[in-house]
Formats: C-alpha cells, structure tokens, sequence
C-alpha cells in the first residue's frame, strides 16, 4: 500500500491504495531506428542526452513518432534503464522495413517511492 501523499502530488488508482504522481514532464529526441527484419516486432534501444533525466523507475508514453513511411508499427515502450528508453517496433510485412527517423517524444511519469 502507498504511503501518505505529499500534499500537492497527484494521486492515481483506488484511494486506499493509490500511488501518488511525483512528476510528470515531456521528453523530446532526434531517434534514428535500425532496420526491422520481416514478421517481427523487435526492441531497439536510445539514449540520447535528452533522456539523461529519466530514471529506471520511471514510466513512458510515446506521445508522437516520426512517420514511418511504410507499414512498420510502434508497439510497447518502456524505460529499459536510467537515461534509456526501449521502443518495440514490429514488421508486419515480408520483407525488411525501416521506421522512421525523426523526432519522437514522450510524457515520463514519475512516481513517488
């Protein structure tokens, strides 16, 4: 269970058990993907100085992604450790497919311990 909220934090879930919202700010990074191999859903890695800030515990929202230009999708994304965000990209497709390059951004959540 949670512990006490501070007074000004945010809190989300069940109000017995809800867990408070320390921070929630924007994150904006030129990425450039690598190639995906046909019928996959494969997880590249970036950590650009945008996202030194972004810690382990943290939680992402993609919010916006360059235009992939052909039928590449984004599919899960998560901080994978400090300053590094893992984005999943899948390709549907036959053969190999490269998403967009561009810039991607994203809403961090970062909870209270």
């Amino acid at each position: 269970m949670a512990t006490s909220p501070k007074p000004d934090s945010l809190l989300v879930g069940h109000p017995h058990q809800a867990t408070p919202i320390n921070a929630i700010f924007k994150v904006s990074a030129a990425l450039t993907p690598a190639s995906v191999n046909a019928a996959t859903a494969a997880e590249q890695t970036f950590n650009p100085a945008a996202f030194a800030g972004i810690q382990s515990t943290d939680t992402v929202v993609m919010v916006s992604c360059a235009p992939t230009g052909n039928a590449t999708l984004v599919g899960q994304v998560r901080v994978s450790t400090t300053g590094t965000i893992a984005i999943q990209y899948v390709n549907p497709t036959a053969g190999a497919l490269t998403p967009g390059a561009g810039t991607y951004t994203f809403m961090v959540i970062r909870w209270d311990a």
